[in-house]
């Protein structure tokens, strides 16, 4: 055993001020003791007490025993104080260059350079070093045999390095790596509409238009769309000067976000030391102007950017992403392209696809559930990837039922469903940030899947076989959405506004062409059930047929606010079922055939304030109706077997009453629960008794109603006489006007009326003196019907005018006709006696009002040859019409009698559709050439049907009657002549969207030989069906910059039979195989 004194090992470790200081605090003896491996290690065999103070700990380190004494806390920060602060520095550089790496790589391709790399390795290290110093001046501990002041020195040095260093004047990524080298696309195109949308798109880019949006909802695949753009032009752009660069703009980006995303992605380094927005945008539009043959691709934009404040000049290609067509719109897109779902047999080709080999062995079973599983994505992209991704590798067919029942039943949950795609549809939702928005459309999803909402009741006017179904804006206004308004029009007004934003949002579809009714998407409306359960307390059952046929107490919980039970098939409301639902504010049971409801069933719903039972085959209501005083719209509307109606007596908040199509309780004498009530009543609002044929029992005590704002009497036969009192403020009259007429000085009475639909007169003097006492002068809409004594109306009307102001006549001669009112914008003639007047702008009473008319429609006139009756008349008659539409007029003979001479441009100007049906056989020829270009330059759809003698759309005229001027027109060059392929090349109607031409026997072509074709700029749609003749469509087709035919622009389909198509000749085999992915057949 040997001892060694602890006064040497102190002397090598304190720094030489502090020896004698340790030399004199310190005493005791050391024992040495020889390890096995031969070292010798120091171990203490006795401390002095006052020695703990100044030892914090003991390290052995070979054969050397280290001591740190513990230094006091005010001497720690003084060594350390300079160097912590030059280290904050360069941490602080290192996370600025971090977050500028991360904004560039957002652009996709972008690469860090290796210098970058390994500087911030530095950086790293460094923070490690301090880190070790720091805990190794705390604890009393050194590694090494250096000083601590070293050590410091050390890293003070490395520090100053590395922030000279981590400047990057030459920048962080590698420079053109994004627009040259990297594809973005990872998944295949499906379907036909999307390879259409690519050609389109991609045409329209090499044509220069310098602004496109692409909108649709979410998960529809729009961005997978844009990747694809984007390869496709890195591929055409990499051996020329421009570039493609992409910017994923967040929901939430500033102005000042975008343009940093931006600038990184076209490497505007200078930008970046720029903090003033006006600045920054001066720089990025010098550099992107000289950015030529470039695009830049703007995705999941969520509001209109400002391009101006952001920096981008007008001209630069743009293409945007959005699920929103009004930022499209307010960002001035020049062309505007719908991403829609697959078709059905497009979605099963894409959901195999992912199922990869599983769909090989599952059962007929397996594979025939596999099918409906497919249907119900309702062919969204990324909601048939979720869900077969999820059955990839499932063959037990139990698994396969629990997957459809999940999807069909609201109150399941598919995982897959809940976790990738609702939250996406969830966004678009959350994005209106418009209360009344988001409530509106949750009302929709209490309606079953796939139902057809009319927007209005003057689209529903269309259909005669549109009883059942709902009108969307009514049924918001039912419901007290829209209130607070000031009248029934603003509330109209308002709704429509709502209805196009969810439109616009890709919330509602539109469905088909027409636009006139309007559904929810298959997944969107399970999103919004899921919503409104979650957040809102509403219950959904609507469309889940029970066979019970019986409503399940449990399912009724306390905090409901709208429960929904719609074509459930429930026949009976038992006794034993009574819900205690205080918070219960809607309940919709309509469209099942419910017979009887016990009266215990409303018992628990004070709170109810809408009730309907419209369309059921309820025969008695419950008397607990006569309780609801919460009550503020009971729809009975189609109930044909009501018989009995309790006391209404108490429902003081009461405001609308639907009694539409309630046959067997008109003429009932125990319906003297609402006979004489009516003076309780005095909030009624809204009071609906259409389509039956003696109300006389329900109308007596009518006068109590002085709060009415709309009466709807459609199909009830009544008279106004002796009720003014009664409708002092009536602001809409719906009347049928195949019932009894009106007399004008009823309507004089009306002072607060603003909407009057239906209105007929069988006077023409009545209606004269009407006209004179300038009434309708307060109305905001207006129908009349002026029908002669000797005619009846089997119909309310052959057409339904567009525009809100329209009178019709009806077996009429023009001798008869009165003046009409000087405000009317639509003017109807339904067999009329015109006499010797040949010419519709020849009519009497169209003389005064000429100028104003947007719509004039004939139909069944005999005599009526020409539109027009000479080429002045062409020029000045009618300056803005609108709509021309001619019916069964079998003289018909051509739109304008004479010559037809040039126009100045200013002629029919307006002019956009014209309408052409069974016009007999006199009708060769539509239009001239000239006639083509100078005065239709602006139609925009032309439907033509059952005209069998018609054999040209476009044709020169045999009788000279504008032939000679269209020839001399057309070759009225240099030289006086011009080339027959120039000749060719002549376009006409630039601005048609929609060609429909049916049942046209004798139709050889839509341009006459060699006099060009039609232009395809604007078209949208075309359709022919049953023009055997016609072998040629005469459509123009866009080139691209190499000449080559491209898709045009707008085109979305072509509805022909498939014979049709395969009969067609075409110039080339490229034509046809661009146009052949459009074709929709008809059967």
């Amino acid at each position: 055993m040997k001892y060694v004194k602890q006064e040497s090992v102190l002397r090598s470790l304190y720094p030489s001020n502090l020896k004698g200081y340790a030399q004199k605090s310190f005493s005791g003896y050391f024992t040495a003791c020889p390890s096995s491996s031969g070292d010798i290690s120091i171990v203490i065999l006795e401390v002095v007490c006052f020695v703990l103070p100044f030892f914090s700990h003991i390290l052995l380190k070979g054969s050397t025993m280290l001591f740190i004494p513990r230094v006091p806390s005010r001497r720690k920060a003084a060594v350390l104080q300079d160097v912590t602060q030059e280290a904050k520095t360069l941490i602080s550089r290192a996370e600025h260059v971090k977050q500028q790496v991360g904004i560039i790589e957002l652009q996709p391709g972008d690469q860090q350079k290796k210098e970058v790399e390994d500087w911030l390795s530095k950086v790293e290290e460094i923070k490690t070093e301090l880190q070790r110093i720091e805990k190794g001046v705390e604890d009393g501990i050194s590694s090494s045999t250096k000083t601590i002041q070293d050590q410091i020195d050390q890293l003070r040095e490395d520090i100053k390095k590395l922030l000279e260093m981590g400047g990057f004047a030459d920048g962080l990524t590698l420079d053109n790596y994004a627009s040259t080298s990297v594809s973005l696309a990872v998944s295949k195109l499906k379907g036909q509409k999307f390879a259409y949308n690519l050609r389109r798109i991609l045409s329209l880019l090499d044509r220069g238009v310098d602004r496109i949006g692409v909108h649709g909802v979410g998960g529809v695949g729009k961005t997978t769309l844009a990747t694809h753009i984007h390869d496709e032009l890195q591929k055409k752009l990499k051996s020329s000067a421009g570039n493609v660069y992409w910017v994923t703009v967040s929901n939430d980006a500033t102005v000042f976000d975008l343009q940093s995303k931006i600038a990184e992605a076209i490497h505007c380094r200078n930008i970046l030391k720029v903090k003033d927005p006006k600045k920054r945008a001066g720089i990025l539009r010098l550099e992107l102007s000289e950015k030529k043959s470039s695009v830049l691709i703007l995705d999941d934009v969520w509001r209109d950017i400002m391009l101006e404040e952001v920096g981008i000049p007008d001209g630069f290609q743009l293409l945007i992403t959005t699920r929103s067509r009004d930022v499209c719109q307010r960002m001035e897109c020049k062309q505007i392209v719908n991403v829609g779902c697959l078709s059905e047999e497009e979605s099963w080709e894409l959901f195999r696809e992912i199922l990869g080999g599983t769909y090989d062995i599952l059962s007929q079973e397996g594979k025939d559930t596999a099918s409906l599983i497919s249907k119900k994505c309702a062919g969204l992209p990324l909601g048939i990837k979720v869900v077969a991704a999820s059955m990839r590798g499932v063959n037990d067919i139990h698994e396969w039922r629990n997957a459809l029942a999940e999807l069909t039943d609201s109150t399941r949950r598919h995982q897959g469903l809940e976790n990738e795609v609702f939250p996406s549809l969830k966004l678009s939702f959350d994005r209106l940030n418009d209360m009344l928005v988001q409530k509106c459309f949750l009302y929709c999803a209490l309606y079953p899947e796939d139902y057809e909402f009319f927007k209005g009741r003057v689209e529903q006017a269309h259909y005669v076989s549109s009883k059942k179904q709902t009108t969307l804006i009514e049924a918001w206004i039912a419901e007290g959405l829209l209130e607070g308004l000031q009248s029934r029009q603003d509330q109209i007004d308002k709704a429509y506004v709502v209805l196009n934003k969810l439109l616009n949002a890709c919330l509602l579809d539109p469905v088909a062409r027409n636009g006139i009714r309007v559904k929810m998407h298959d997944l969107v409306r399970e999103m919004a059930v899921k919503t409104g359960k979650e957040y809102h307390g509403y219950m959904t059952k609507a469309g889940q047929y029970r066979e019970d046929s019986v409503l399940r107490e449990p399912e009724w919980t306390e905090d409901l606010t709208k429960a929904s039970m719609i074509g459930c098939g429930i026949e009976v409301v038992l006794r034993a079922v009574s819900p205690n639902c205080p918070n219960l504010t809607t309940l919709l049971l309509r469209e099942n055939p419910i017979t009887c409801i016990s009266h215990d069933f409303l018992s628990q719903m004070k709170g109810l304030e809408v009730l309907d039972l419209s369309h059921t085959e309820i025969e008695i209501l419950p008397k607990s109706i006569s309780d609801m005083e919460n009550l503020m719209t009971l729809l009975l509307n189609g109930c044909k077997k009501l018989k009995y109606v309790p006391s209404l007596a108490k429902l003081r908040k009461l405001r609308e009453l639907g009694l539409r199509h309630c046959h067997m309780l008109q003429a009932r004498p125990n319906f003297k629960g609402v006979k004489g009530v009516y003076l309780m009543l005095r909030k009624l609002r809204d009071l609906v008794l259409c389509n039956g044929s003696n109300f006389g029992a329900l109308l007596e005590g009518m006068e109590g109603l002085t709060n009415l704002q709309l009466l709807d009497w459609d199909g009830v036969r009544i008279q106004l006489s002796g009720m003014n009192p009664t409708l002092s403020h009536l602001q809409e009259l719906r009347l049928d006007p195949t019932f009894e007429s009106i007399k004008g000085v009823d309507l004089m009475q009306l002072v607060c009326l603003k909407r009057l639909v239906g209105c007929k007169f069988s006077e023409m003097d009545d209606f004269g003196r009407y006209v004179s006492s300038q009434h309708y002068l307060q109305l905001n809409h207006y129908e009349f019907h002026v029908t002669h004594a000797s005619l009846s109306i089997s119909s309310k009307g052959s057409f339904y005018p567009s525009v809100s102001k329209s009178v019709q006549f009806h077996g009429w001669k023009s001798t008869e006709l009165a003046v009409l009112p000087r405000d009317v914008r639509s003017v109807s003639f339904t067999r009329c006696d015109f006499g010797m007047t040949r010419s519709m702008d020849m009519i009497p009473c169209l003389q005064g009002v000429a100028g104003e008319i947007r719509e004039i429609h004939l139909m069944s006139c005999d005599g009526i040859e020409f539109v027009w009756s000479s080429a002045s008349s062409l020029c000045s008659s009618f300056p803005r019409l609108e709509i021309l539409q001619l019916m069964l007029l079998k003289d018909l003979k051509g739109l304008q009698n004479g010559v037809v001479l040039p126009t100045p441009p200013s002629s029919l100007q307006h002019f956009r559709e014209l309408h052409i049906y069974d016009c007999g056989e006199m009708l060769k020829k539509l239009f001239t050439p000239l006639m083509a270009r100078d005065y239709f330059q602006n139609l925009e759809k032309l439907w033509i049907a059952g005209c069998k003698g018609l054999e040209e759309v476009i044709g020169a005229s045999e009788e000279g009657d504008g032939a000679n001027h269209d020839n001399a027109d057309i070759e009225a060059a240099g030289d006086g002549s011009i080339p027959q392929q120039e000749h060719n090349l002549r376009q006409y109607l630039p601005n048609l969207k929609t060609l429909e031409l049916g049942g046209i026997s004798e139709l050889k072509s839509i341009c006459g030989n060699q006099l060009g074709t039609l232009s395809s700029v604007s078209i949208e749609s075309i359709t022919v069906v049953h023009c055997p003749k016609l072998k040629k469509l005469s459509l123009s087709l866009p080139a691209l910059s190499g000449g080559q035919p491209s898709v045009p622009p707008r085109l979305d389909c072509i509805m022909a039979s498939k014979e049709w198509w395969e009969s067609l000749e075409w110039d080339s085999d490229e034509t046809q195989c661009l146009l052949e992915p459009l074709l929709v057949v008809s059967i």
